[in-house]
C-alpha cells in the first residue's frame, strides 16, 4: 500500500476516533450533568488529542502535511461542538416536562461559543508556532 494513502487513513481514523466518536458514545448517556463533560471534551480534550496524535503521525510517517491536518482539526473541532449540541437538542425533545430544543437560550450558545473559542484558541495557537516554524524554516534554507 502506498504510504501517502496509509498516511491518511492514519489521519481520518484519527479523526473519526477522537473528533467524532466520543460524542456518539456520550449521545445516549446524556443529562444535564453532562454539559460540563462536552465543555472539557470539546473544548480541551478533542483539540490537543488530535494535535499530539498526529504529531505522532507525522512523525511516524516522516510527512508533515500541515495545511491538510489542521483544516481538518479545526472541522473536527466544529463538528464535534456540533454533536455536542445535536446531543443535547435531542435529550431536551425526549426530555418529559423539558424544553424542547426549539428553545434555544442565550445560554446554550454561550456554551457553544466557549466550545469554540477554547478549542479553536488551542488549535489557533498551535497553527501559530507552526507557521513561524514554517517561516524560520524557509529563511534559513534561503540564507544557507
Amino acid at each position: 500500500m502506498n504510504e501517502n494513502f496509509k498516511y491518511l487513513i492514519y489521519i481520518f481514523l484519527t479523526i473519526i476516533g477522537i473528533g467524532i466518536l466520543p460524542n456518539l458514545i456520550l449521545r445516549p448517556i446524556w443529562s444535564s450533568g453532562i454539559a460540563a463533560l462536552t465543555i472539557l471534551l470539546n473544548g480541551f480534550l478533542i483539540p490537543i488529542s488530535l494535535l499530539r496524535v498526529i504529531k505522532w503521525i507525522n512523525k511516524k510517517f516522516d510527512k508533515d502535511w500541515w495545511i491538510l491536518n489542521f483544516a481538518l482539526i479545526i472541522g473536527t473541532v466544529c463538528l464535534s461542538v456540533y454533536l455536542g449540541f445535536l446531543n443535547w437538542a435531542n435529550w431536551a425533545d425526549n426530555t418529559p416536562g423539558g424544553w424542547g430544543s426549539n428553545n434555544v437560550d442565550k445560554g446554550t450558545y454561550m456554551i457553544l461559543n466557549l466550545e469554540l473559542t477554547i478549542g479553536l484558541g488551542i488549535v489557533g495557537i498551535a497553527l501559530l508556532i507552526k507557521i513561524i516554524t514554517k517561516i524560520g524554516e524557509w529563511k534559513s534554507k534561503t540564507y544557507s
